[in-house]
């Protein structure tokens, strides 16, 4: 019983640090969330998968396009399930490219985001805290993550649960997990 209280506590710790780095991030910040949603967003619009190819592509899903479609399938379900009609309004106002943006780390404390930040219409700014869903969709992902390495590890070393414990805490307090599962993203699906 008091393992299963010490998971708890875990994965309710993991969702209070996973809720704060959500809504730290601006939208589309975290690598490749935009062609990401790009790529649910196709699904949902036209039922089918981005088909990639040499040359012109007829979606904005670029390279992650030729992903594999459990996590866009599923968001997509979920859109559906819960009446959303439109994921995508607002996703071209909240494109617009910084210039500046470089890929590389620089020592200057400015150019670090790789769109601007502007007003955008009223469907743009109803989908501004992780776009449509998607990021807290990868948030219950991550959840997911956190019990399979517990089970992994419990079956692993039947008799050492405390080891099961600290997999699922290194995992939950770990800033790049909790990046990428806060993220519109298939990384951690």
């Amino acid at each position: 019983m008091k393992t299963r209280a010490a998971l708890l506590f875990l994965l309710l710790v993991y969702g209070a640090l996973a809720s704060f780095y959500a809504t730290l991030t601006p939208v589309f910040e975290k690598p490749d969330e935009y062609l990401h949603f790009a790529f649910a967003m196709h699904l949902h619009e036209t039922g089918q998968l981005p088909v990639q190819r040499a040359g012109e592509l007829d979606h904005l899903a670029a390279q992650q396009g030729s992903q594999p479609p459990l996590y866009y399938g599923s968001l997509v379900l979920l859109w559906q399930l819960v009446g959303m009609r439109e994921p995508g309004a607002g996703f071209q106002a909240q494109l617009a490219y910084n210039p500046h943006y470089n890929h590389t780390p620089s020592p200057w404390p400015d150019n670090e985001n790789q769109f601007l930040r502007g007003r955008c219409d009223s469907a743009c700014q109803k989908r501004a805290a992780r776009p449509s869903g998607g990021g807290r969709w990868g948030h219950a992902f991550g959840a997911l993550t956190l019990l399979a390495a517990f089970a992994a590890v419990r079956i692993a070393f039947p008799t050492r649960p405390n080891l099961a414990l600290l997999s699922v805490l290194a995992l939950s307090a770990n800033p790049q997990f909790l990046h990428i599962a806060t993220a519109v993203s298939n990384d951690i699906s």
